[in-house]
């Protein structure tokens, strides 16, 4: 048996230290000095060789872990029976907001790549494969009735026709929800949709306003519980920097009238501005807790699942007929990675498709990375923009604890795995 290169040993203080495997996602809670003998029965005792067994702490000596592990994840791509369409019906906007990189240029899909979207869809259904229906833009409910509703509705019946599985989602600013749409979306299979608001009520208003200078908090706050109130969750994007985090802690008092089942439709996922420093921990710990005291769902970014545009059944369709894999482009001066037809056909120009695809897992450096099983060597778009071999993340190690300490603070708050996580620290 060998220890595992992805095993990670983080001190905690007050004489323990975590020991977390980024394959298994297991994490154990030790003694400072109980494993710092040899890593064998003789040595550990049964019982503890065994946990590191189970949580593949320790593995046999003749396994290749990079290669198995790679292995298992494309085995895992290839075989998805389901297919993510993610749509922009138009890249206009109602808000204007400072840092988005979007040009809210006049558009609107025009009925032959609506057609091609529906085409697209009623071909996987017939295949097998399980749809999801994604909204992004521009402010994707700007052309609600006349392109997401039915896009939506057609989905919904073809899906439900040839017995595969269906669901809906849209990333929008909240502002144009109403009680009526919502109501045809929840018939529809709408699972959730993804807001963002930028602090309190004071700090969201400079950055999100609209078009005519209106500020917009209160309107998206009450569309968020208006949402939640009739059964749509909502995964609630805050992009947090020293300056507004206090600010995001205040903002959970706006949910405290709602019921534990409502506040319960509510995730909060915080994300660091990248161009900002990051804040202390305990300072982050502080905003989290403001709305897991409520019955709130709330954690930092987290690795884990690939990003959509590495697997290979995703595509964005913008609202031209333009195909991407990702929606972080400037979709006007982006050159374009294909386009759909009106048939529903898929056309890839200039060997797009397989450059990206071929891009994952191609940088060898990462490959022996103790986080790789997390961010699985990062997204392909910046491996194809850098391709020299380098930690596109730029992490040292202590960030690297942080990732970890970060997803290990999450399983406690979730209770997942509580007893498993926790090694019984008297002597063998």
């Amino acid at each position: 048996m060998k220890r595992s290169t992805y095993n990670s040993v983080i001190p905690l203080g007050s004489g323990l230290s975590l020991l977390y495997n980024a394959v298994s996602d297991e994490f154990l809670v030790f003694k400072n000095g109980l494993l710092d003998k040899e890593w064998n029965p003789e040595s550990l005792g049964t019982q503890l060789y065994d946990r590191l067994k189970q949580g593949e702490f320790i593995i046999d000596e003749d396994v290749d872990e990079k290669q198995r592990y790679i292995d298992k994840s494309i085995r895992k791509l290839e075989t998805d029976r389901n297919f993510h369409i993610i749509v922009n019906p138009t890249l206009q906007c109602n808000f204007r907001c400072w840092y988005c990189y979007e040009e809210h240029l006049p558009s609107k899909m025009d009925e032959s790549t609506v057609s091609g979207v529906k085409n697209l869809i009623g071909t996987l259904a017939k295949q097998g494969k399980n749809v999801t229906l994604s909204f992004f833009g521009g402010e994707p409910l700007i052309y609600y009735a006349e392109i997401m509703k039915p896009l939506i509705e057609y989905a919904n019946t073809v899906c439900n026709e040839n017995g595969v599985g269906f669901e809906t989602n849209a990333t929008s600013n909240g502002f144009l929800f109403t009680k009526p749409v919502i109501e045809e979306l929840r018939a529809n299979n709408f699972k959730y949709v993804q807001i963002t608001l930028d602090g309190n009520e004071e700090q969201h208003n400079k950055v999100r306003h609209t078009a005519d200078g209106l500020g917009s908090y209160k309107r998206i706050v009450s569309n968020i519980c208006l949402l939640a109130q009739n059964g749509i969750e909502i995964i609630l994007r805050f992009n947090y920097t020293p300056d507004n985090i206090n600010g995001i802690k205040d903002v959970a008092q706006e949910f405290a009238h709602l019921s534990g089942a409502e506040r319960g439709r509510i995730h909060v996922s915080l994300h660091r501005v990248w161009q900002e420093e990051d804040v202390e921990p305990v300072v982050l710990e502080q905003a989290i807790s403001a709305y897991t005291q409520l019955g709130i769902d709330a954690k930092p970014t987290l690795f884990g699942d690939f990003c959509y545009g590495d697997k290979p059944n995703s595509i964005v369709v913008n609202f031209n007929g333009d195909l991407y894999k990702c929606t972080a482009v400037d979709f006007f001066n982006t050159p374009r990675d294909g386009y759909i037809s009106s048939d529903g056909s898929l056309h890839w120009e200039n060997g797009s498709l397989e450059k990206r695809l071929s891009m994952i897992f191609s940088n060898a450096e990462c490959q022996t990375c103790r986080i790789f099983p997390l961010c699985h060597g990062g997204c392909s778009t910046w491996h194809i923009k850098s391709p020299d071999g380098y930690c596109i993340l730029d992490y040292n190690d202590e960030k690297k604890d942080d990732v970890i300490l970060q997803r290990f603070l999450f399983n406690l708050r979730s209770k997942r795995h509580w007893q498993s996580m926790l090694l019984k620290t008297e002597k063998p």
